[in-house]
């Protein structure tokens, strides 16, 4: 098999089963003794249902999410994990009583990913050196739960390098504005290059998370029970027309994917939890994208 660039994208916002695919993927990848390159381009994790990580990014003094996390340790990967994951966001719910109990802000503010958001990462790869910037978003930091917030500052202590403090206001200045993502993208070149074969999780339902993630060969769209496999190059051109090819991060897999049918459609099977898997979820998924790409 030549080289192999697949991007695993969501039909829906949240738990369509990207990860556990693009798990199953590393691991039959790696039975076939491939040299596997993964990417979490742009991620986001909640600090009190994912509280494993928040331990874990204290560890290594950096931003670390589950997702990324766990596609680095399964590729047993040797590159720089914060270069698999460039962009990292923990979020943490805030304390209903930092509204005064005024439940309809409260329920507005738990929605919202800039009014959740505490620590972000950014990693950059440009001219070939890695740089890393860390941010806290200290107003939101103010109104996480009591208990909870000093763990976080535990975390913000351990952090290298050491944090810049933002408003909210300007979370999407430092962390999705056009120069960021470039930066951002720059990893995503630097790991695409680098293997036999690359498999890129996207963002929430985001048609890819970077200019350079639509550069596949093969995309693989994720939803409960059914896997839908598209040629990368009719991908592009339905983005093309939609979308926006610079800022794919902007477009839905939706706006995309009622334009193109898939090549084939896999049913899949609920297991207990597919990221604990130690073998593929799905068998033969690979052999099957080998034959479109």
């Amino acid at each position: 098999m030549s080289r192999l660039v697949i991007l695993v994208v969501g039909l829906l916002k949240y738990d369509s089963g990207k990860t556990s695919v693009a798990l199953s993927l590393v691991q039959e990848a790696i039975e076939k003794g491939m040299n596997v390159g993964v990417l979490k381009p742009i991620s986001g994790f909640d600090a009190w249902s994912q509280y494993k990580y928040v331990l874990k990014s204290m560890e290594y003094g950096k931003l670390i999410g589950e997702d990324l996390y766990l596609l680095h340790a399964t590729a047993r990967s040797n590159a720089p994990i914060e270069v698999e994951g460039p962009l990292v966001m923990l979020l943490a719910p805030p304390d209903p009583a930092s509204f005064s109990w005024r439940m309809s802000l409260y329920t507005t503010a738990t929605t919202s990913t800039i009014d959740q958001a505490i620590i972000a990462r950014i990693t950059e790869c440009s001219e070939g050196a890695i740089s890393t910037r860390h941010y806290v978003i200290e107003e939101n930091l103010e109104r996480t739960p009591n208990v909870l917030k000093n763990k976080l500052i535990e975390l913000i202590r351990k952090l290298e390098p050491k944090p810049r403090i933002i408003g909210r206001e300007d979370v999407e200045e430092n962390l999705f504005s056009y120069n960021s993502i470039e930066g951002i993208d720059s990893c995503v070149k630097r790991i695409m290059s680098s293997y036999d074969m690359v498999v890129i999780e996207s963002y929430n339902d985001a048609a890819a998370p970077t200019p350079s993630s639509i550069e596949v060969d093969v995309v693989v769209a994720v939803a409960p029970g059914k896997i839908a496999l598209y040629p990368g190059d009719k991908y592009r051109r339905a983005l093309n027309l939609v979308g926006e090819i610079r800022n794919p991060l902007a477009t839905t897999t939706s706006d995309i994917l009622g334009l193109i049918k898939p090549i084939k459609a896999i049913d899949t099977h609920p297991v207990v939890n597919p990221k604990e898997l130690e073998k593929p979820w799905i068998k033969g998924l690979l052999d099957e994208i080998a034959k479109i790409a």
